[in-house]
């Protein structure tokens, strides 16, 4: 008797990468229901009051970091200075005051002059941007000392030695642990700029100094131009560092070993909401970034008032807040992801079990 022919089979095989990006875009977008909002620290009212949860107070805090033991540190604008916050939210003066001149010290006789980004680095310092300079900031007792820049206030645009090198006002700040290289946000200069500690060099990834637009080779000779970016995130698995361009309102990146800058989201010029893939999706005024341990990046959609995802294919998703509508009190802040309201969030730090700390209008904001 005739026996039928057994039926071909296929074997479709993914790469493990894109799996990994398909299932991280599809936790993004199905657990952002489930997220709740609330507030950890701090209230819609400004002051300078040290304290627990909300009874403390900052003055225009605008970006955080956290480190391994859950303290998350803060720079405070309003009084150039960094504020301490614990797991259980209390509320502290760590290090700096506001100077006319730059001071090197203990953590209660240093100035800053309008710090900014913050990271921690592989020696158990704090690396802090700020105008013209990147100060070092010991977690242990708060020392300050200066790594790049001068230690003066003259801003400038100057690459080479660290000692001669000369920076514009930092925004967002980025370290790379294993290579010893930090990446900074020199947003008056419109460059992305890189500081080799090893061997002492600092180097332009993208930019020349003057704004404007255009993706290509990058370095200060190249093609690549940036316009007013304030905000880095280095990605170790990519060797990429993404950056936005605030005023254009995109996501961007630069490939470290070849230095072709690309645009991965949002289209150049155009602000507004939108969800999508590349230049389907739009943003207003994009400020602090930071890798999570889902190999995303969440976004500070400050325009907007909504935290995003992007993914390394550039398609985009929603995490919290609603888009267009403004937090305008206490009371109508914290609830469910997708119904919470947000004032201006400015920056944001991912914990590994993926809870977002975000820092905006007076204070620091937990999705989880």
């Amino acid at each position: 008797m005739d026996v039928a022919p057994e039926p071909e089979r296929y074997v479709i095989r993914v790469p493990v990468v894109c799996l990994c990006l398909f299932l991280g875009a599809l936790v993004s977008a199905g657990c952002a229901k489930d997220r709740v909002v609330t507030t950890f620290a701090g209230s819609f009212q400004a002051g300078s009051m040290d304290g627990q949860g909300s009874a403390a107070r900052f003055n225009g805090p605008v970006f955080i970091a956290r480190v391994e033991d859950g303290t998350l540190y803060v720079t405070e604008i309003g009084r150039s200075r960094i504020r301490a916050v614990t797991p259980g939210g209390r509320v502290s003066l760590f290090a700096g005051m506001w100077g006319a001149t730059l001071i090197d010290g203990t953590a209660g006789t240093a100035t800053f002059q309008a710090p900014a980004g913050l990271r921690r680095d592989w020696r158990g310092n704090l690396v802090v941007a700020q105008i013209a300079n990147v100060r070092l900031v010991r977690i242990a007792d708060g020392a300050v000392t200066t790594l790049a820049g001068g230690g003066g206030l003259i801003s400038g645009f100057v690459d080479g030695p660290i000692a001669v090198a000369r920076f514009g006002e930092l925004g967002g700040i980025d370290v790379d642990r294993q290579g010893h290289r930090l990446f900074v946000a020199d947003w008056t200069n419109h460059a992305i700029r890189e500081i080799d500690v090893d061997s002492g060099e600092v180097r332009t990834l993208v930019g020349n100094g003057s704004p404007g637009f255009a993706d290509g080779l990058g370095g200060r000779s190249g093609a690549a131009r940036a316009n007013g970016p304030c905000a880095v995130a280095f990605d170790s698995s990519q060797n990429v560092v993404w950056f936005n361009d605030k005023p254009s309102h995109v996501i961007r990146r630069v490939h470290l070993d070849t230095l072709q800058v690309e645009t991965v989201a949002g289209l150049p010029g155009v602000s507004g909401y939108a969800e999508g893939r590349g230049v389907e999706a739009r943003f207003n005024a994009p400020m602090g970034m930071a890798l999570g341990p889902d190999g995303l990046l969440y976004v500070c959609d400050t325009g907007n008032y909504v935290i995003r995802t992007v993914a390394r294919d550039g398609t985009t998703h929603l995490v919290a807040g609603t888009p267009g509508a403004q937090s305008v009190s206490d009371i109508d802040a914290d609830g469910q992801a997708l119904q919470a309201r947000f004032t201006a969030p400015s920056d944001l730090a991912v914990a590994p079990d993926g809870t977002l700390f975000v820092v905006e209008s007076n204070r620091i904001r937990v999705i989880q």
